[in-house]
């Protein structure tokens, strides 16, 4: 009985030894297929705990979470074309919500599907054009609504392959014009009445600009805008769309200043 519960407690011993996380540097290879350098936290001889992995090709460093050899949980990725993409990691793939921020300034904001952004994507550019977007296959296809970076134009239309293909509806506040018709191949096709449930389909959508702000609105009350609207305040380069009550912005998306300046989201 003894010599059972000695050679018990050798295993249990040589068990923690190889178990023991320790620190370090190794090959290791992505489940995409990509050679990497890693430096950092290692069990059983995987990648286990926090880690840099910078690619052998000069592509990309990602620092962050590992577990048994696969990047699991939080990590950042920093591409040699300046783009940086923040997000959770599931099985080796950007898996969850992220943040990706192109080296001009341009962000988006979504959910990773097994390392690209899929479903609705918020994308602000650099010259402050907002896109409320939906991905398939890292394109817009399904409903968009853009506002375009004079702040002047509104669209809702459906999108195909990144091409306006499908009904929807344009509003300018220059000459106060609404379009509500069909678009074909990323251009205006003809005029329609159509069942796309868009918030610009409201009887009462409208929009003012003077030399200080620009409001496109599903709604004015007591002259605030209510419901979905979008609001440039032009001095100081706030930019506002989103659901509205009694002239504020309840929820939504808010550009503090230029993105193409110091300023951000």
């Amino acid at each position: 009985m003894k010599k059972i519960y000695a050679l018990s407690l050798i295993g249990f011993i040589s068990f923690l030894a190889t178990a023991q996380t320790t620190t370090g540097g190794m090959k290791w290879k992505s489940v995409i297929g990509i050679d990497y350098i890693y430096s950092g936290e290692i069990n059983n001889g995987k990648p286990y705990g926090k880690g840099l992995a910078i690619a052998v090709n000069g592509t990309v460093k990602i620092f962050g979470d590992f577990k048994n050899g696969l990047i699991e949980g939080n990590a950042f990725a920093f591409y040699n074309n300046g783009k940086i993409a923040i997000a959770k990691w599931k099985k080796g793939y950007a898996n969850g919500p992220g943040v990706a921020i192109e080296k001009d300034g341009s962000l988006y904001y979504g959910t990773y599907v097994n390392g690209y952004m899929e479903n609705k994507t918020i994308k602000i550019f650099n010259n402050n054009k907002i896109v409320i977007d939906h991905l398939k296959g890292s394109m817009s296809n399904g409903r968009a609504i853009v506002i375009e970076e004079s702040g002047t134009i509104i669209s809702d239309i459906v999108y195909e392959n990144d091409l306006a293909n499908g009904p929807g509806f344009q509003y300018e506040v220059d000459g106060k014009k609404k379009y509500e018709g069909f678009w074909e191949n990323g251009k205006w096709l003809r005029a329609a009445t159509t069942n796309h449930p868009s918030f610009i389909r409201s009887y009462n959508f409208g929009g003012m600009k003077t030399d200080k702000q620009i409001i496109m609105y599903s709604n004015l009350v007591n002259q605030s805008p209510r419901d979905t609207c979008f609001a440039y305040d032009i001095p100081s380069g706030y930019r506002y769309f989103g659901y509205f009550e009694n002239g504020n912005m309840i929820r939504g998306i808010r550009i503090i200043g230029k993105m193409n300046t110091a300023s951000g989201v």
